[in-house]
């Protein structure tokens, strides 16, 4: 459990809120997380932390991803609106459809063998940007594409180390399937796409800080709420996976949350899937002999 002493110095900002916040996470149903700990009342011992703790975070977390998203907006709003342009002559429905379809078969399998609550992992990350790259086949846009690229060493670290336990044939090709789809879709893109997708290289730390934003907003500020409701703990959202204290201890970490570390992580994997896909789309345009930016070179 966390120290409740370090936490109560930092409850004096913003006491009120922190309050209400904690007091509506507490009333939310009793419910035994899915991570193996034994049951016990939700306030108490179920949380990682102190209730208050999460309130605070989510605090945090709007105040400074709002200020993200409007510094981001101010500076960079060109790019962000270019980024939602529709490319129709990059539109592949029967793609798309095999895309979505795959992803429906996961929560099917789920409700029919573990129950309505397995729905809850529906909301996990790599669901997300399986379904940025159905979307991408139907509306074509660099914001779908540039959610799949930052997530590609995540989905290869998921290849390389699958987590699954006694799902069954199909849950376990869904799982490789849609991860491996991450990984491979963007080469798919660039060997397909006419004329070719920019992946702009000035564009790499507004993509990084933007999309870690936006995940962190939903993730802190939603999915410990969700979590309590679908008795799931969502992406470690309520507590850290059990190897997180056999092999760190807070001393290790100066006194860092496991859910500060995790984006820290995020924002450091997403940024070099980044660089990585730069590279990889001028290793593309060497194939293809054919400018990046989808305009031919002017004849000397």
């Amino acid at each position: 459990m966390a120290d409740d002493s370090a936490g109560n110095g930092e409850f004096s900002f913003f006491p009120f809120v922190v309050d209400r916040i904690a007091h509506v996470l507490k009333r939310l149903p009793s419910r035994e997380l899915a991570d193996g700990s034994p049951s016990k009342e939700v306030n108490e011992a179920t949380w990682y932390e102190p209730p208050e703790n999460y309130a605070l975070r989510m605090i945090i977390m709007m105040v400074v991803g709002m200020k993200i998203l409007l510094m981001l907006q101010f500076c960079c709003g060109t790019k962000l609106l270019d980024a939602f342009r529709i490319r129709p002559e990059h539109k592949n429905k029967f793609f798309g459809w095999i895309i979505i379809l795959n992803l429906a078969l996961i929560p099917l399998c789920k409700i029919r063998r573990l129950g309505f609550q397995e729905l809850a992992f529906m909301l996990m990350p790599c669901h997300f940007v399986n379904l940025s790259c159905g979307l991408w086949c139907f509306m074509p846009c660099d914001f779908f594409l540039y959610i799949v690229l930052g997530a590609r060493i995540n989905s290869f670290i998921a290849i390389v180390e699958p987590e699954y336990a006694d799902d069954f044939m199909l849950e376990v090709y869904t799982y490789f399937w849609q991860h491996l789809l991450l990984v491979l879709f963007p080469c798919f893109v660039y060997v397909w796409a006419t004329p070719p997708v920019p992946i702009p290289v000035s564009n790499v730390p507004f993509w990084t800080l933007f999309i870690i934003t936006l995940g962190g907003l939903f993730y802190i500020c939603c999915a410990v709420p969700l979590s309590l409701i679908l008795d799931r703990n969502i992406t470690y959202m309520m507590s850290p996976p059990p190897i997180w204290d056999k092999f760190v201890s807070p001393e290790q970490m100066g006194g860092l949350s496991f859910v500060w570390a995790l984006f820290i992580c995020m924002y450091l994997s997403h940024f070099f899937s980044y660089i990585f896909a730069v590279v990889e789309s001028r290793a593309f345009y060497l194939f293809r002999r054919t400018p990046p930016t989808g305009k031919s070179k002017k004849k000397q």
